[in-house]
């Protein structure tokens, strides 16, 4: 018979190999989660906005500020010049609301001017050759200081979205994409193609670029029922015989004055200004689903410059379709041995 010691020696031994038994056991690997992609790469944002609603009170007291009656002779010269350069029809050397908007930029929302400017920089090569190549005033350009700041992401209450405040139906009557993947509306090429057709068209309904800007903030429509009821031809007088909305007659000289500044910023104060460097890229095709991280590591750059540079994504990921995609510049080759 077996001792009660060697009894329990055999069975602390069997305890140990069942133990033994039981850690060599390999537990499933968990699942490796889906690809994240519903949440939107970068959200729209509200920013403070240039395109406020001053009374005609407010504009009265800022063009009485003492501080410009001194430039008087120096800002009429550049308003004429700017007059010139868009061949409008109407003189506005004497205008009162431009050198208003003169001051309230320069002084209230200077500030903002500034961020404006810094931004400018990145998008003005690109919207300028888009818009030579339309036909339109380079100067136009400038419609997107008002808009967004040169901001691809902004975004306001009236659903209007992108550097060029694109309403959805408007987007894609002049060809931009709108879907659970892409706002090609923050595409700052596509958008501002859109943009230059737009007042292409706009500028050969009405014949003159101020109508055409009208239009812009308030819909071709509006513009030409007023037209079409009053005797008023030109924008100022129709600005100036309360046809238009308060918005709409502000929009013009501030796009005036907000040129005439970007275009001189040291004679109205704005010196030492942070500049972007221009937007430069090359662009590749993805034929399948490809994310901003997996192109990031592919580049050998942050995520985020490939953010900036596609900011149309809106899911991190091209869309299930081949995809012509923004990288940095001069990263082509390394982009196509490492994808």
């Amino acid at each position: 018979m077996l001792s009660w010691s060697m009894v329990l020696l055999l069975f602390c031994a069997l305890l140990a190999s069942c133990g033994r038994g039981k850690m060599a056991t390999k537990k499933p690997p968990p699942p490796v989660p889906a690809p994240e992609v519903a949440q939107e790469e970068a959200v729209e944002v509200q920013q403070e906005s240039l395109n406020e609603q001053l009374s005609q009170k407010r504009l009265e007291e800022l063009y009485a500020k003492a501080g410009l009656r001194g430039q008087d002779a120096a800002l009429e010269a550049e308003l004429k010049k700017w007059d010139q350069a868009l061949k409008t029809d109407v003189p506005v050397a004497t205008n009162k609301e431009v050198k208003a908007y003169l001051v309230y930029f320069t002084t209230e929302r200077k500030h903002i001017i500034r961020q404006y400017l810094a931004r400018s920089t990145r998008y003005l090569p690109l919207i300028r050759e888009i818009f030579q190549e339309h036909g339109l005033p380079e100067d136009l350009a400038y419609l997107a200081m008002i808009e967004s700041g040169f901001n691809p992401y902004a975004y306001s209450p009236a659903q209007a979205g992108g550097m060029w405040q694109f309403i959805p139906g408007t987007a894609r009557r002049y060809g931009l994409n709108i879907d659970s993947y892409v706002d090609e509306r923050r595409d700052p090429v596509k958008a501002t193609h859109a943009a230059a057709k737009y007042l292409l068209d706009l500028y050969k309904q009405f014949g003159s670029w101020y109508l055409a800007a009208a239009s812009y903030n308030c819909g071709e429509g509006r513009v030409q029922r007023e037209i079409d009821a009053s005797t008023h031809q030109n924008f100022w007088d129709l600005s100036a015989n309360q046809c238009l909305p308060t918005e709409t007659k502000n929009y013009v000289p501030q796009m005036i004055a907000a040129t005439i500044i970007a275009k001189n910023p040291e004679k109205f104060g704005f010196t030492r200004i942070p500049y972007l460097p221009p937007l430069q890229f090359d662009t590749v095709k993805v034929s399948e689903p490809t994310s901003v991280q997996a192109v990031s590591i592919a580049c050998n750059v942050p995520r985020e410059e490939i953010s900036l540079l596609n900011p149309e994504l809106r899911k991190g990921v091209t869309p299930p379709e081949t995809y012509v995609l923004k990288i940095p510049k001069n990263s082509k080759p390394l982009f196509e041995r490492n994808i």
